[in-house]
């Protein structure tokens, strides 16, 4: 492999396996809708699939114009996407425990203000992750991750009866799971059940994330025309597109009443435009925080495109809701089964909210309709843009509004802080766990 090396073998000994090429005629039948199949925890199965750093204007489903995701284009095409959809963290532990809890990051005590190193910080098991609820109405549930950021000392396997994850590192230092084995893991579970019997799979894939496994040749088929880092994004965002149409296609061969989620927990710089930086953590611009969510099923719409702000809080309620079920314990994100229905169109967010303490930095940013405001607490800088300058490439010298969306922010930051009602988890890290983070980026 041209980004991580070709001789070194992965967790569970196997060799990177690409992506297979998209079998259009199995997924143009895996497609074909059955509107009358019921939405219900009674017969149907679930799977969200998670992905990292999945930039959503390099994805073709949303506009890039490059045949980036031809496997999303055709899911979206027969369900429903959201277009302005927002992450709370743009990082992985936080984002991911807020999709899995609908609760805000801060609540689950995994990234705070001056409270040590986050990649200590463990989600306590006083919240309520999908899998528990899952698992409490009988469903068969399977985990798959290759991000570390969620390993099962996280907090993050609560209610999986099968959590497959990131095992041991390599001598270099550092585990890297591919996507393939997460989807051939899941698949496998899933030919393990019998046919009355409901799954429900949760998937965290990193093929987006750096280091990214493509190829020369993989590279070369989005290069003409682009920066050598974007092309190499585009032909990962390829890759993870094709690993996807390969578990939906395999899934819904065996289980065709399925409901497929398709989220992601934040976005990445690309140094595009470059003061937005080559990676993700430390900034809050739409390239990190503007993000897929996509919803599938026979009995939904196909082909609506939401246009109200939606939050990564709101997909824990969100498949509850569309299952039927309104959630028992507490969760800060709003069910939004009516407006994926096509009920609604209110999606009850005026403005979405994000925020980050990765390595010490103390930054929360409010996006609204009109303008997009970016608070340092740490400098006490505030700059505020104009919603439709994604690239946030110049600051607002004056607004009408500036004044009132920093009130704004700096009163959901005085909730948040009231969240924090403890001492929060804390997992020191083992030198096996520490590779794996630091192959990834996440350390120094």
């Amino acid at each position: 492999l041209s980004v991580i090396g070709g001789g070194l073998w992965w967790a569970f000994d196997r060799r990177y396996r690409p992506p297979k090429p998209l079998d259009v005629g199995s997924l143009d039948q895996a497609l074909q809708m059955d509107s009358t199949m019921p939405l219900s925890f009674d017969d149907t199965d679930v799977v969200i699939a998670i992905i990292c750093t999945f930039r959503r204007d390099r994805l073709s489903v949303y506009g890039h114009d490059r045949e980036t995701t031809p496997f999303l284009d055709k899911l979206g095409a027969h369900g429903v996407v959201m277009d302005m959809h927002f992450s709370q963290a743009p990082w992985t532990r936080p984002s991911v425990g807020s999709i899995v809890t609908g609760r805000w990051p801060r609540a689950l005590q995994v990234d705070l203000p001056g409270e040590g190193n986050p990649l200590e910080m463990v989600m306590g098991e006083e919240h309520t992750l999908l899998a528990e609820v899952f698992a409490e109405r009988g469903y068969h549930t399977v985990g798959a991750i290759a991000n570390p950021n969620a390993l099962r000392r996280f907090g993050f396997a609560q209610g999986f009866s099968n959590y497959r994850e990131p095992e041991r590192a390599w001598a270099e230092g550092g585990t890297y799971l591919y996507d393939a084995n997460l989807v051939e893991h899941v698949i496998d579970y899933a030919d393990g059940l019998d046919d009355d019997e409901r799954l429900y799979a949760r998937l965290l894939m990193i093929t987006t994330h750096t280091p990214r496994d493509v190829t020369d040749d993989d590279i070369a088929q989005f290069a003409d025309g682009q920066p050598a880092r974007l092309a190499e994004y585009d032909a990962a965002a390829y890759n993870l597109d094709l690993y996807l149409a390969e578990l939906y296609t395999a899934l819904k061969a065996r289980r065709p009443n399925l409901l497929f989620v398709v989220a992601a927990d934040h976005g990445e710089g690309l140094f595009f435009p470059r003061h937005h930086g080559p990676g993700h953590g430390n900034f809050l611009y739409q390239t990190a925080l503007r993000v897929p969510w996509i919803v599938q099923h026979p009995s939904l719409p196909a082909g609506r495109r939401v246009d109200g702000f939606t939050m990564n809080i709101d997909v824990h309620p969100t498949v509850l809701g569309l299952l039927g079920a309104a959630a028992a314990h507490r969760v800060d994100g709003r069910d939004q089964s009516a407006v994926i229905r096509g009920e609604t169109d209110n999606t009850g967010h005026e403005r979405v909210f994000a925020e980050t303490f990765f390595r010490d930095v103390d930054k929360a940013t409010l996006f609204e309709r009109d303008y997009h405001l970016v608070k340092d607490y740490g400098s006490g800088s505030v700059r505020q843009f104009r919603f439709k300058d994604w690239r946030a490439s110049r600051a607002m010298k004056t607004s009408p509004r500036r004044v009132e969306q920093e009130q704004a922010l700096d009163a959901w930051r005085t909730e948040q802080s009231a969240l924090v009602t403890a001492p929060g988890q804390t997992a020191p890290l083992d030198e096996n766990t520490r590779s794996q983070l630091e192959v990834m980026g996440y350390l120094e």
